[in-house]
């Protein structure tokens, strides 16, 4: 498969790294239809990027993890029950009135559906996560973003 343009490259070796752990320099010149000096570019800034490793020969992945990011949607979803209780447990934390830091994070997120401005409402809740902050406007809650206010 000859592919054109540069991300398209680093995509397409991403891919094939799912497919095998090992690739050798000579397999992914054809693979992925281009010089070796473009590929030992390429693989350079694989490299630097944490996506793999370069060994005699060829490439190996580094690790799963490292190939794509993983989805905001997915890592919510992800021991979800035991961020709920953990929400819940940090609920007992949160003074009814004071300065409280949120930080960015899909453990964290929860807790800004789980505070209201009832028991809540003296609190100025401080976040770096638009996500968060966002809630926290819907929900009617005083608010910093760090950076600005929504």
């Amino acid at each position: 498969m000859s592919v054109r343009f540069r991300d398209q490259k680093l995509e397409h070796i991403i891919d094939l790294l799912e497919q095998r752990e090992y690739w050798s320099t000579a397999d992914l010149v054809t693979a992925v239809g281009a010089s070796r000096s473009t590929i030992q570019r390429l693989v350079e800034d694989l490299r630097s990027r944490g996506v793999l490793t370069r060994i005699h020969g060829g490439v190996r992945r580094a690790s799963r993890s490292a190939a794509r990011p993983t989805a905001l949607s997915e890592r919510s979803e992800t021991d979800a029950e035991a961020k709920r209780r953990i929400c819940r447990l940090l609920m007992d934390l949160i003074p009814r009135s004071g300065l409280v830091y949120l930080d960015a994070g899909t453990t964290i997120y929860p807790v800004a559906s789980m505070v209201s401005p009832a028991t809540h409402g003296a609190v100025e809740f401080v976040t770096n996560d638009v996500r968060t902050a966002a809630m926290l406007s819907g929900r009617g809650l005083q608010h910093v973003l760090l950076g600005g206010q929504i």
